[in-house]
């Protein structure tokens, strides 16, 4: 039954709502609403609605009419017998299409159980690495109240349910490698059976999921049927999303158990990138088999609420063992799903290792020829050392021959042609220090030798006590 009261707290929701809806910290959940205000809202109201105001019972199926139509306060009809909400955002992480205040009052009015409010704070806007792929949202609660009137006790038995759905889709765009996205719906319902009324809250579902639901909210045979198209619509990607993830792991499997240990010029293209995006297959499959986990409570869930559920929850006698039936398919698909991703997932850890092994063996083995290599550079450089230290000595000892020859040389030319000229020092010279020094000029050019004592039998030229003797003149004249 809709809160119509005419002033109701709608800035203090969860604050307002009965004891009996929610026994969690209210408190909590309305500082963090005000908080995530900004990051959540986009301030303008654009809610899509679906309704219908009598649900008619037929042999087969319940049947309603449903209508589209334009949401504005307060003109909206607060106590229909079916209705729909949808708030959507521009992309998935958009602020959502709808104002705090709008939100508040929609949920207060409804009297909607703030166990909401966390499956919309996984909404809004983000940027990356805010996102937690690892939550998950499931609660559902059954209620059965004895109330008091002309028959007797009648038992009205009433069920709510909220969960939030994780799964892959293709986004269709061409600037990014990965062709899948992590999309997510929360759903709400909220189910009187002795009001005959249902309230759907739905935050971002796909058009696949919203398409199945028009055909198929108009004659439903139990309250809970529209739960297993929204699984099937949830599971229609996955079979696809696994088979590429398993052929782009492929790749990473054939490079690690054929590329050569040894570097080659013809071999596959094997590096640290490699690794990087292994590691990043292994996140996202490790995702995966989390989210597969919270559907499978899902579905799970779905089941407990059948079987708790009285009979005047079906139209008709086997419509509830029917649902468990096909609840119980969708559940064998779901670890079939699961099973896929956890032997990827091995597979992804193991083609990673063996990668690393290899890429540390590549570079081992580099390291040693680098450490060959220059062990060899060293090598011809102490070579190349040695033999130019041998090049200089040689190089001496050549220039002393040629100077001794061209002092020989000398004594065959014409004295004429030559000028001498010597320069002696004192008599305290020592052996092996010089003595003086001898000039000779030919020709133009001039040669130069120093005198040493005990060289070049000159030691016996010094005379006297002068401390020089300078002689000037042609060898003749000498």
């Amino acid at each position: 039954m809709a809160n119509t009261t005419a002033q109701f707290p709608c800035e203090e929701y969860p604050c307002g709502l009965p004891a009996s809806l929610f026994e969690g910290d209210r408190e909590i959940l309305l500082a963090t609403l005000r908080a995530e205000s900004a990051r959540l809202f986009s301030g303008q109201d654009n809610i899509e609605v679906w309704k219908s105001t009598e649900v008619i019972t037929e042999p087969e199926h319940d049947r309603i009419t449903l209508r589209r139509e334009a949401f504005s306060w307060p003109s909206f009809d607060l106590n229909p017998k079916f209705c729909t909400y949808f708030v959507h955002q521009p992309s998935s992480w958009g602020y959502l299409q709808i104002s705090r205040a709008t939100l508040q009052r929609l949920l207060y009015t409804h009297e909607i159980s703030p166990v909401v409010l966390e499956g919309v704070f996984a909404f809004g806007s983000k940027i990356t690495g805010e996102d937690d792929p690892y939550f998950s949202l499931c609660s559902w609660k059954t209620k059965e109240q004895p109330v008091q009137n002309a028959a007797g006790v009648e038992k009205r038995w009433s069920s709510e349910i909220c969960y939030l759905l994780r799964y892959y889709d293709k986004h269709g765009r061409s600037d990014l490698k990965n062709a899948w996205s992590l999309r997510q719906t929360m759903v709400y319902q909220r189910q009187s059976h002795h009001e005959g009324q249902s309230i759907w809250l739905f935050i971002q579902p796909s058009q696949r999921c919203k398409d199945m639901l028009w055909r198929a909210f108009p004659k439903q045979n139990h309250f809970l049927s529209a739960h297993l198209l929204i699984l099937r619509a949830n599971l229609s990607g996955w079979r696809s999303y696994l088979n590429d993830t398993r052929r782009s792991l492929a790749d990473y499997t054939e490079k690690a158990t054929k590329s050569s240990l040894e570097f080659r010029d013809v071999d596959y293209d094997t590096g640290f990138k490699d690794s990087q995006r292994l590691r990043e297959l292994c996140h996202n499959l490790r995702v995966a088999q989390t989210i597969l986990d919270s559907v499978l409570d899902i579905a799970r869930t779905i089941q407990k609420i059948c079987h708790e559920a009285p009979s005047s929850a079906a139209s008709k006698p086997n419509a509830t063992k029917e649902l468990l039936a096909d609840v119980e398919v969708e559940i064998q698909r779901i670890m079939g799903f699961k099973r896929t991703a956890c032997a990827l997932h091995e597979q992804a850890e193991g083609t990673s290792q063996l990668l690393l092994k290899l890429l540390e063996y590549r570079k081992a083995d580099l390291q040693t020829a680098h450490t060959v290599a220059l062990r060899n550079m060293a090598q011809a450089a102490n070579d190349q050392s040695n033999s130019l230290r041998q090049l200089t000595e040689q190089t001496n000892r050549d220039s002393r021959s040629v100077k001794i020859l061209t002092f020989v040389a000398m004594m065959y030319l014409p004295a004429s042609l030559i000028a001498v000229s010597t320069v002696l020092y004192g008599p305290n010279s020592r052996p092996g220090h010089e003595c003086g020094s001898f000039t000779a000029t030919s020709g133009g050019e001039q040669f130069n030798m120093d005198l040493r004592v005990g060289e070049h039998c000159i030691d016996d030229l010094h005379t006297g006590s002068e401390c020089a003797v300078r002689q000037h003149g042609t060898l003749a004249e000498d």
